[in-house]
């Protein structure tokens, strides 16, 4: 069943394109909340925009990893 196995690699990665891109909007609309709005020194809010561009490198390497790893290793039926 090719045709099956086909349907549920591309089901996979489009849940976790989903699953990144949920995670990716709460970070932006939080930071946008929480460091951009308040008035606060720009020492402070640097420092904190640098940690969001941390946990923004660190989520796409493990999205593209998540992907890679869905594609290498392919979802099989066994019967």
């Amino acid at each position: 069943m090719p045709g099956m196995e086909e349907k549920m690699r591309t089901a996979l990665l489009t849940f976790i394109d989903i699953l990144y891109a949920v995670v990716y909007g709460l970070i932006l609309v939080q930071t946008y909340d929480q460091v951009i709005m308040p008035a606060e020194p720009l020492g402070e809010k640097a420092n904190n925009v640098l940690l969001v561009i941390g946990v923004f490198y660190f989520l796409t390497w493990d999205w593209l990893h998540a992907r890679r790893l869905t594609l290498k290793n392919p979802y099989t039926i066994d019967t």
